[in-house]
This record gives structure tokens, C-alpha cells and sequence, in this order.
């Protein structure tokens, strides 16, 4: 179980395509005054995060930010040959080593790349003291305890000609977990009860 300190980016990816990569790029920063290590894990989507995670440790200076462009590829191997079939993607875990500061700070642009420039979007890293559970944690919380969030709520989804909302889900704590996932419509009606399964450590994507 990671420490409440960790973050975790729900999606991070490297897809070869004809019309140019489509990458993450990662900033990570070590707001503390001192250097920091980070064991980082990449848990590829629909895996058991206990068994086919990739891992390496990066080290940052204090008052610090370091740049891990592409990372599923410079430092997974992710389509590192190019081939349209070596593609890569799934969640990444940022875990402080031997250090219970709360002062480290990423954040991620996931995008496509081509000759007329790139096209993204900002996947926030989470803290994992700010997952959702139903368990009640003996992990401190930073300005207090109290029971832990139960219930996330997503709002603005839609499908239509010109937009799509992509919708994914990732497993933090390397245990199983399940649950039923809402649609609920503008006027407030249950449309569907949609449940899920997730093994440990594993990321699923529904496009």
C-alpha cells in the first residue's frame, strides 16, 4: 500500500502513429529542502499491478523540478522501436523514498505530436490520501483525520457528433476493489448502474 504522500496519475501513454506519437510528458517537483528519491511505477492498463509493474527511481534536487518527457517510452521502453504495435499504457505511481513529506508536487500533459504542433490535455497527479474508499485508514491526514472520501462524482460528461468524454479508472492501493458506477442525467434520473472490477494496482480506460 503506498504511503499517503504518494501520487498517482491515473493514465500516462506512448502510441506510435502514423500521424505523429501520442506521449506524456511528467514534471515532478521536490518542494523540500532537501533532495528526494522516488521509486516510480508504471502498472500497464488491465494488469495485476502486483505482478507485471515496471519500476525505476529518480532522484531531485531540493527546491527542484525535473522534466520526464515521454516517460513510457525514455524510461519504460514503451514504442522505443517506433513499431505501430509497441504501444504502452497505464497508471504511474510516484512514491516518496524514505521520506513522509508531503512537499512533492507532478503534474502530466498527455498529447498527440505532429508537424503542426501537439494537441493535449492536463491529467492531474493524485494524492493517494485522496482516493476513495470505504475503508477506514489509520494514514494521518494532513490538518486533521476523519473518515475518508466514499464517493467521487464526475460532472460534464457527454456524447455527441463533435465530443466524447473518455472515462477511466485506476486502482491505488494494490488490492482488489469494486464498485458500481452511476450515469446520471441532467434532470437528476439513475440511467444505468454500471459495476466494476479492478485487480490490484490495474487501470481500465472505456473509451
Amino acid at each position: 500500500t503506498p504511503p499517503p504522500n504518494a501520487l498517482i496519475i491515473p493514465i500516462v501513454t506512448h502510441v506510435n502513429a502514423a500521424a505523429g506519437p501520442f506521449l506524456s510528458d511528467v514534471r515532478l517537483t521536490n518542494a523540500g529542502g532537501t533532495d528526494a528519491k522516488y521509486q516510480i511505477t508504471l502498472t500497464p492498463t488491465r494488469t495485476d499491478g502486483t505482478t507485471s509493474s515496471k519500476v525505476t527511481v529518480v532522484t531531485v534536487g531540493a527546491q527542484q523540478t525535473t522534466a520526464l518527457n515521454d516517460i513510457v517510452k525514455n524510461f519504460f521502453g514503451f514504442g522505443a522501436t517506433g513499431d505501430p504495435s509497441d504501444i504502452g499504457f497505464g497508471s504511474l505511481e510516484i512514491r516518496p523514498v524514505d521520506s513522509s513529506s508531503f512537499l512533492t508536487y507532478a503534474s502530466s500533459r498527455t498529447y498527440a505530436s505532429g508537424a503542426g504542433g501537439t494537441l493535449g490535455q492536463f491529467i492531474a497527479a493524485v494524492p493517494f490520501a485522496k482516493f476513495a474508499t470505504k475503508m477506514q485508514s489509520p494514514i494521518p491526514v494532513p490538518g486533521g483525520g476523519g473518515p475518508t472520501i466514499t464517493r467521487l462524482s464526475l460532472q460534464q460528461i457527454s456524447q455527441s457528433s463533435r465530443f466524447r468524454t473518455n472515462f477511466g479508472l485506476a486502482e491505488g492501493a494494490g488490492q482488489p476493489a469494486s464498485g458500481i458506477i452511476h450515469i446520471i442525467d441532467a434532470a437528476g434520473n439513475n440511467l444505468k448502474d454500471v459495476p466494476f472490477s479492478l485487480l490490484p494496482g490495474e487501470q481500465q480506460q472505456i473509451n
